[in-house]
């Protein structure tokens, strides 16, 4: 038996890198979540970590939709922080103006879609050490991992992110994460490389009858 390893893709030509893009505006840097809002995606720690840093030089925006409960416990917790609630907006809304995504999945999801999208557009990702997710972004040095169940790391992440200004950030990209540049096809080629991999999965199936 063969395995083979079928990663998401993003079906669209690769976008013009973070780095390169003036941001809107010279505030605190934007840090992003966008996605379903369950508490497996572990959104509570990361506003919880998010919360814990006094005089924090970011902005959280969340995008996506959730249990009306749930979410309404969330936006409680956050009030009177720089957490801006988008609710759901189309992908290239939420990653117009965006410095850093995170990822903050508790369980081992093979691989989120928005890995790649992040990847495609040279933005950096801060993920849990969990599941498919770190394989793209240790192989593409997109990013910092950490582990859900140790608060001070990720808390540690926001601290050393917050640090810079927008500008800063953006034009330290190249150096301290060099694979998105070179990761910047990445949408075209994982497409490529999808169906070849689907056709030779069919091809080897049809064979063995």
């Amino acid at each position: 038996m063969k395995w083979h390893v079928v990663r998401n893709i993003e079906n669209k030509r690769s976008k013009v890198p973070l780095h390169k893009k003036k941001p809107t505006d010279n505030q605190s840097l934007k840090i992003g979540y966008i996605g379903a809002i369950t508490p497996v995606k572990g959104i509570s720690k990361l506003i919880e970590s998010f919360i814990s840093i006094s005089n924090i030089n970011l902005r959280l925006y969340i995008a996506g939709s959730g249990n009306t409960e749930y979410v309404n416990e969330l936006k409680t917790l956050s009030q009177n922080f720089p957490i801006i609630w988008m609710g759901q907006v189309q992908p290239d809304v939420f990653y117009n103006d965006i410095d850093c995504v995170v990822v903050s999945s508790l369980w081992h999801e093979p691989q989120a879609l928005v890995v790649v999208e992040a990847i495609n557009r040279g933005i950096p990702i801060v993920a849990t050490r969990r599941g498919g997710n770190t394989e793209m972004i240790t192989e593409y040095k997109a990013g910092m991992l950490y582990e859900p169940n140790n608060n001070n790391e990720l808390i540690n992440i926001l601290k050393e992110i917050s640090s810079y200004s927008r500008h800063g950030w953006r034009a330290s990209i190249p150096n301290k994460y060099p694979g998105l540049e070179k990761a910047n096809q990445l949408a075209v080629n994982e497409y490529k490389k999808y169906y070849q991999t689907i056709e030779e999965i069919l091809v080897g199936c049809v064979t063995k009858q």
